[in-house]
């Protein structure tokens, strides 16, 4: 399993993706045809939103894919957020 971690206009520090990895491993439990999983981490510019730290998990598997997004003040948090939610999908 491919995991890519990157930020979109936001420093990624090693810590946040070795974080990330340990979370995302995780998946390969659950399924054994997820091919990619990419990790992407953003920051709302906008001073009304609280939290601003934006996480996207997709899983690529053979047919179709999943999608997880979290909102929190930190990336960490946010990461924490949205592991579970891609672990939990619909089979079909």
């Amino acid at each position: 399993m491919d995991i890519v971690v990157r930020g979109k206009n936001v420093d990624v520090p090693p810590r946040l993706r070795k974080l990330a990895r340990e979370k995302v491993r995780k998946i390969s439990r659950y399924t054994h045809d997820a091919g990619r999983v990419e990790v992407d981490f953003s920051e709302l510019r906008n001073r009304r939103v609280a939290d601003n730290q934006v996480c996207d998990v997709i899983v690529h598997l053979k047919r179709n894919f999943v999608k997880a997004q979290a909102a929190a003040t930190e990336p960490a948090v946010a990461i924490l957020f949205t592991a579970p939610a891609a672990l939990v999908w619909p089979v079909v």
